[in-house]
């Protein structure tokens, strides 16, 4: 079992792969604002942590709801999988 501090370790990780991800595609010809969870996977992002699907997932959630994230239902399917942004609340 991970302590808080190991979870909240891998969120952080999260949410800077999130931003990168978002600031790319901004600069990119697709010009989001968002990140779509599938994105994340280790196929296309290589996380340190090594988190699972599900793992990243959770470790949104938390981010969600400590204010670093929202969830935008408008661009969230089962078949495109969450869609997470950033809010004004920046983690350091």
């Amino acid at each position: 079992m991970k302590n808080k501090e190991q979870i909240f370790k891998e969120a952080k990780e999260i949410y800077f792969a999130i931003r990168q991800i978002i600031e790319l595609n901004k600069l990119n010809t697709i010009k989001t604002d968002y990140c779509q969870s599938w994105w994340l996977n280790t196929r296309n992002f290589n996380l340190k942590s090594g988190l699972k699907t599900s793992q990243i997932n959770q470790r949104a959630k938390l981010l969600v709801k400590q204010g670093y994230l929202i969830v935008d239902r408008s661009m969230t399917s089962t078949s495109t999988g969450t869609c997470y942004k950033l809010t004004k609340k920046e983690l350091k």
